[in-house]
C-alpha cells in the first residue's frame, strides 16, 4: 500500500499511476529471478527462464489491473539471496534473505509462501543448512522486519491471512465443500503448468502458454539425456 501510494502521488493520481507500481515492481522481480536461476542452472538457461516469465501470459494478464504482484520481487529476492547464503556460507546474504522473506508477508498472501518454499529448500541442503552460523543470520533478518507485523496484527490474523484465500478457510458457501475442492485443487496443481481447463482475470488455461510448456518438457529430457543419473 505504501508503494502503490507513493507512485499514486508522483503520478498524476490517476489509474495508470496506481498500476505502474506492479508494472516497476515485477520488472526489479525479474534481477534477482535471473541470478536465482543463474546460480542454480546456469546463465544460458538463466536468460531462456527470465524471458519466458517477462513474457508469461499470466504476468501479462495480471498486469492489466492491480492483482499485486508485488509480491514477486520479495519471493525472488529472499529465495535468490538464500542460494547464495547457503552456497557461498554468507552471513550478510542469509541475513538480507531473512529481510526479503519478511517483506513477503507485506504485500499479497501469496508472498508468505516464500517462507515454505525456502525451507524445503533448505531441507535438500542437509542439516548443514540448520547450524547456528546459517540459521541466526536468515532468522534475525526475518524477525526484524516481520515482528511488527506479527505484533501489531497478532499471530493468528497472519496465519489466517495466509490460508484465508484457501480451501482449508475459505467459506463452504462459496467453494462448495472443502474436501471436495481440495481433492480438485491437487489434481489441478500436478498438471496445471502444462493443462487447465479454467481461468479468471484476463487468463486462461495452463500456467504456462503451451509453447514454453512444450520447451519445459523438452528441455527436461534433453537434460535427462545428457545427464542419465540425474
Amino acid at each position: 500500500s505504501a508503494g502503490q501510494a507513493l507512485f499514486i502521488r508522483i503520478g498524476n493520481e490517476d489509474n495508470f499511476a496506481w498500476k505502474f507500481y506492479n508494472v516497476f515492481i515485477t520488472a526489479l522481480a525479474f534481477i534477482p529471478f535471473y541470478f536465482l536461476v543463474r546460480q542454480l542452472l546456469g546463465a544460458r538457461l538463466a536468460v531462456m527462464a527470465t524471458l519466458f516469465l517477462a513474457f508469461s501470459h499470466y504476468v501479462l494478464g495480471y498486469a492489466h489491473h492491480d492483482l499485486r504482484l508485488d509480491a514477486m520481487l520479495p519471493t525472488a529476492l529472499g529465495l535468490c539471496l538464500l542460494v547464495v547464503g547457503l552456497r557461498r556460507d554468507s552471513a550478510l546474504a542469509l541475513f538480507v534473505a531473512g529481510i526479503a522473506l519478511a517483506l513477503g508477508f507485506y504485500t499479497f498472501e501469496s508472498g508468505r509462501a516464500a517462507v515454505v518454499i525456502a525451507a524445503l529448500f533448505m531441507l535438500t541442503f542437509g542439516l548443514r543448512a540448520f547450524r547456528p552460523a546459517i540459521l541466526l543470520p536468515l532468522a534475525a533478518g526475518f524477525i526484524m522486519f516481520g515482528l511488527p507485523l506479527f505484533a501489531t496484527d497478532g499471530v493468528d490474523h497472519v496465519l489466517r491471512q495466509m490460508t484465508g484465500q484457501t480451501a482449508i478457510d475459505y467459506p463452504e458457501a462459496v467453494t462448495g465443500d472443502r474436501w471436495e475442492r481440495l481433492r480438485i485443487n491437487a489434481q489441478y496443481s500436478l498438471v496445471s503448468f502444462n493443462f487447465q481447463r479454467t481461468g479468471a482475470h484476463y487468463v486462461w488455461g495452463s500456467l504456462v502458454d503451451p509453447l514454453t510448456a512444450m520447451l519445459f518438457i523438452l528441455g527436461d529430457d534433453h537434460d535427462r539425456q545428457r545427464r542419465p543419473g540425474v
